[in-house]
This record gives structure tokens, sequence and C-alpha cells, in this order.
């Protein structure tokens, strides 16, 4: 067999029957033709190549042809032609550890006295402290003291950068790992879930008291952990949304928010009790490599 990467000439051949002209079998002319033998020689009803080192996205045209004693003859077989694609491929991508070079991750919260306030100001209000220094990521409703008044709110920001997948490609599927760290409660506040949401930060490589309202109103990721569905010392799984499985594809930095769901991004105050917690936290990158957040992207490459 002989193949070339380089789309062959067609030469279409006539002959003179009887006083009339006729179409003969075409012959095919290749330029840069390789020849490749069949692994196993001899006669047989099903023959295998191998090609080695066969570019992704690349074209090859392949012909058979064969030798009558020591001539190689004009084969006028079928003229084959494929076009290599890659198969998918996993890829893990973790923030960096501050300071952040291209992403980062952390929390932002707003903390007021034990009295508390209402829930449009905790929910509303602006940040009272944010960081990326911390080992944590929480997700965090506490009440106040005073009847129907709120003490604090946890959001927690993760960042990673997809720049160094092959493009272009697609991603196939796509979920963020989290490592269980701590919780408390379970029974303060009815239906809490945990889960991601879209986010927008100004700095990819730090979080900021600003980013307290940089999660946007757009859940991220299909997964919405019950408070029992947490698994302390043990990998969380989140599974991203079609669209920010898409999106990958389009905008390498990838923004996702960690929040309670249920009542903070629904914005619904939860039936107030005194002084009671309820929370979610997860490794954050400044816990080491080990147990940093993990973005996998099954990603196959298109090519050019």
């Amino acid at each position: 067999m002989v193949w070339t990467d380089i789309e062959p000439i067609l030469e279409e051949r006539w002959k003179m029957k009887r006083g009339v002209k006729v179409h003969c079998d075409p012959i095919f002319h290749l330029n840069n033709p390789q020849l490749v033998d069949e692994d196993v020689p001899e006669d047989h009803r099903v023959h295998y190549f191998t090609f080695d080192d066969w570019p992704v996205c690349q074209t090859r045209w392949f012909y058979f042809i064969a030798k009558v004693w020591v001539l190689w003859t004009k084969s006028t077989s079928f003229l084959h032609s494929y076009h290599k694609t890659a198969l998918p491929q996993w890829h893990i991508f973790r923030p960096d550890e501050p300071p952040g070079i291209t992403c980062s991750s952390g929390y932002v919260f707003r903390k007021v006295t034990y009295a508390g306030e209402p829930w449009a100001n905790i929910h509303g209000g602006a940040g009272t402290f944010a960081t990326d220094r911390s080992v944590y990521l929480n997700a965090w409703i506490g009440s106040g003291q005073d009847d129907g008044m709120w003490y604090q709110l946890h959001r927690s920001g993760l960042i990673f950068d997809t720049s160094s997948l092959p493009r272009p490609g697609i991603a196939q599927t796509a979920y963020v790992m989290l490592w269980g760290r701590r919780s408390r409660g379970g029974d303060a506040y009815p239906n809490f879930k945990v889960g991601l949401t879209a986010y927008d930060q100004d700095d990819n490589t730090l979080i900021a008291l600003a980013d307290y309202h940089h999660f946007l109103p757009y859940e991220a990721s299909t997964t919405k952990m019950p408070f029992e569905n947490f698994k302390d010392e043990a990998w969380n799984r989140f599974d991203l949304t079609d669209f920010q499985i898409n999106a990958i594809r389009e905008k390498p930095i990838r923004e996702f928010g960690l929040r309670e769901m249920t009542y903070d991004f629904a914005n619904r105050e939860p039936t107030w009790k005194s002084y009671r917690e309820e929370y979610i936290s997860f490794s954050s990158a400044n816990a080491g490599i080990t147990l940093a957040p993990r973005l996998y992207v099954n990603w196959i490459e298109t090519g050019g």
C-alpha cells in the first residue's frame, strides 16, 4: 500500500473499442507517495497495515499496489481516504496557590455583630472580609441572636486556567472535585444545599471584598449537594452544566462560585433560629496540591 497527505490527481483513461470511445479504469497519481508493507506477508483475505506518527487532523489517501515478479503494477484500485481525529483525553486543572499567577481560590463573607441584621442586608450588603490565604472554601449561613436577624453569610470562588488544552477542541464532559474539610448543622436550615454558580471576578489571581457581589444568578453545576450527602475527608463531585462544559472551548479561564443554593443563591430567607450556624467547607488551593480543587475536563482535539 502507498499513501500520501497530498490530494492525488485522477487521470481519466479512454480506449477505442470497435470504433467507440469507452471509459477505462482511472489511474491516480500520488504526490510524495510513502510505501507501507502489510503487517503479515503472503496471501490473505484480510490485510493489515500499521501507520506510525500520524498527526491529528491530517487526511491521508491510500492506494493499493502490488508486484508481479519484480515489477510494480499500476494499480487501478479504489482510492481510500481517511481523516484522523484525536481520542478524548482527560485533563486536570487546579487553582494556583497564593499568590495566584493566572487563577486562584478563596472565600468572601459578610459578618456583623452577634446581634445580627436583616436578611436583605446580610445577603445584599457589602463584603466585610475576603481571603485566598485560608485552606477553606465555605458555603455558610449563620443567624444572629436577635429575633429574625442574621450574623454571617459566606461565598467562595474557584478559578481554573484551562489555556493549556490543545486547541481547537471540544470538551465532552467536565466536573469539579472538592475535598471535604468540615461541616456543622444539618438540622438548622432544612434543605441546605451546596452547588456551583457562575462567577465574574475582577482579578483572577485574588479574592477581593467586591467579589461578594460577583456571583452571577446562573447555576454552573447540575449537582446541588444536600447537607447529608457531604463527604468529610473525601472527594465531593460537582458535575458541570452543558453550558459550562461548552464554554471551556471559548473561554479558557473558568470561574465558579461555591454557594448555598436553597437560601443564598435563591435569595430566600431561612426560617430563623437563634444563633444557629450551618456550613460546609472544602479545601482551597492553599491546602496544597494534593487537596486543592480539581477541574476534570474530557477533551477531544479537533486540529486545524
